[in-house]
């Protein structure tokens, strides 16, 4: 409200026009409203009369802003000695918060086989001012692109005011069947444009190894202390006994040896037997097991081999025949047992050349 004041009661009438004009404050900017027209004043009247001006209110924050309503004398004995109002708009709006982007961490176990979602989710902590675009691109940390272990993902994240405040970024993990370590990867964020500042631009991906190590496969080449090895066999002999140490020997006694000599390592010596039971430590499980009877000299009949109680026999190996049983198990008790007999044939003992045990 603009008061326009004349110091002196008039003699005649008095015409003033008025109106109101730009300065930083603008009607194209939708500032204040335009107003125009006269104030009469007459001998006797009242020396004062009001212009009222409506200024448009906003949430924008800006400078403070000013326009002006100016006098002229249209008619009648007067000096106009300010003709000119200045009408300064005060900003009252808080600017808004610059906002914050963080990114989180993502831990996930990789799978065996296809592909596990990493589901990263970038967050701004306020309504952003203008658009804000986020560049983003995954990078090796132990985990890397030449093992594949996961895919590779970049682009970019745009958000706009009162777009919403989170936005997601999968990558995918590839699954495997191999033990090893937990690996890392990481998604790093840059701001493109914007007004925007990142406060925690790098998620790091964990990815947990879900896979066991293989159970261990073992290897028995029964013989005599001085006869050769095959090699990635262990040498069994008449007086291996089983210890919680070694994790596996003969349980029972009277075991002979022999070695008939020549090239075939596995097949040229062996454990003889009338009843023996030999065991290996385990872990629970199941395995396949392989068993080599025979001997190069002699026939050797009536032999029965039982295996965690699955049995093959009584058989017959000639001299110079050898005969590998297969079996399929399960260990339940923490030991793997074998027994071997003669059932009373002519050799009067049956022999075991070697044991090969493998988990399933």
């Amino acid at each position: 409200v603009f008061t326009v004041t004349l110091d002196n009661d008039p003699s005649d009438t008095v015409v003033i026009d008025f109106a109101t004009n730009d300065g930083s404050a603008t009607l194209a900017d939708n500032d204040y409203q335009q107003q125009a027209g006269q104030l009469t004043f007459t001998p006797g009247g009242g020396l004062t009369q009001m212009i009222t001006v409506d200024v448009n209110g906003d949430t924008t924050e800006e400078p403070d802003e000013t326009f002006t309503v100016d006098l002229s004398l249209n008619s009648g004995t007067a000096v106009i000695t300010d003709g000119q109002g200045l009408g300064t708009i005060n900003n009252d709006d808080v600017p808004p918060p610059v906002p914050n982007v963080s990114i989180n961490d993502v831990t996930l176990s990789e799978g065996d086989s296809g592909t596990t979602s990493f589901v990263f989710t970038v967050t701004l902590d306020n309504d952003p001012s203008d658009t804000v675009v986020i560049d983003f691109a995954t990078n090796d940390g132990t985990a890397t692109l030449a093992d594949n272990d996961y895919q590779h993902n970049t682009g970019q994240l745009t958000f706009t005011p009162g777009g919403g405040l989170t936005q997601t970024i999968i990558v995918d993990v590839n699954g495997d069947t191999t033990e090893e370590p937990n690996e890392a990867f990481t998604v790093d964020l840059s701001l493109n444009s914007g007004t925007a500042v990142i406060t925690d631009g790098q998620g790091l991906g964990t990815v947990n190894n879900d896979d066991t190590p293989p159970a261990p496969s073992f290897a028995f080449d029964f013989g005599t202390s001085s006869s050769s090895v095959e090699t990635g066999f262990t040498r069994v002999t008449d007086t291996t006994a089983f210890s919680v140490q070694s994790g596996f020997g003969w349980t029972t006694s009277n075991i002979k040896s022999k070695d008939r000599g020549g090239s075939d390592l596995l097949r040229r010596d062996f454990n003889a037997v009338i009843d023996g039971t030999f065991e290996v430590a385990l872990a629970n499980g199941f395995y396949d097991v392989e068993v080599v009877v025979g001997d190069v000299v002699n026939t050797r009949d009536q032999t029965r081999v039982t295996v965690e109680g699955s049995t093959q026999g009584p058989l017959t190996t000639q001299a110079g025949q050898f005969m590998t049983l297969t079996f399929q198990v399960q260990v339940i008790d923490g030991r793997l047992t074998v027994r071997v007999e003669d059932l009373g044939g002519s050799s009067t003992r049956s022999t075991i050349n070697a044991l090969t045990v493998t988990p399933v």
